[in-house]
């Protein structure tokens, strides 16, 4: 790729290398990066902003730079440039990715079905603990954490099944330790 790009011109040469740039670090970006915009931008920020991206990268614009096969990589940015802004422009859509990048960023999972199991998990653990098993519904419980560490009512439950099924002072601890997570994300 290189020869090809040094026997550009220019104009043509500096996009190959800008196409370069961001196709190699395309994976990093979010919808907003992509856009170049912040997560606060409104839609009409993000319809600006796609407009931009979109005479930059569009086919259109690159027809006759002759780019070869950097012309798939730029068609590659346009498409999630067009993706950016058809979920950021849906407030549907929007509020999803904005939900699923929240708990990316807390190292949370968003795998539905990892948070289904652990959501099942839980409820197995809750009615156990409710008919006073709590020592059964530990394991259970400790597993839904496992699975998602984001929820301060499994480590509430958690904490009383722990506490419940202590025997000794370590134990006991964890058991405050769990009940304090859960206070400190749900007071």
């Amino acid at each position: 790729i290189q020869d090809y790009v040094d026997s550009l011109d220019e104009e043509a040469r500096e996009l190959a290398l800008l196409i370069e740039q961001i196709h190699g670090k395309l994976e990093e970006y979010d919808h907003y990066g992509i856009l170049d915009v912040g997560a606060s931008a409104s839609s009409e920020d993000i319809g600006r902003a796609y407009l931009v991206q979109a005479r930059r990268w569009h086919s259109d614009q690159l027809a006759g730079l002759n780019l070869g096969v950097l012309e798939r990589k730029a068609e590659e940015i346009f498409m999630r440039v067009e993706e950016a802004y058809r979920i950021l422009n849906d407030p549907k859509e929007r509020e999803n990715y904005d939900f699923l990048q929240s708990r990316r960023a807390k190292g949370l999972p968003t795998d539905p079905v990892v948070i289904m199991e652990a959501e099942d998990l839980f409820r197995k653990a809750e009615n156990m603990v409710r008919m006073g098993q709590a020592g059964g519904a530990e394991p259970l419980l400790r597993r839904a954490i496992e699975l998602n560490q984001g929820e301060p009512e499994f480590w509430a439950y958690f904490g009383w099944a722990l506490f419940n099924a202590a025997q000794d002072r370590t134990e006991r601890q964890e058991a405050y330790d769990a009940i304090a997570r859960a206070k400190k994300e749900n007071p």
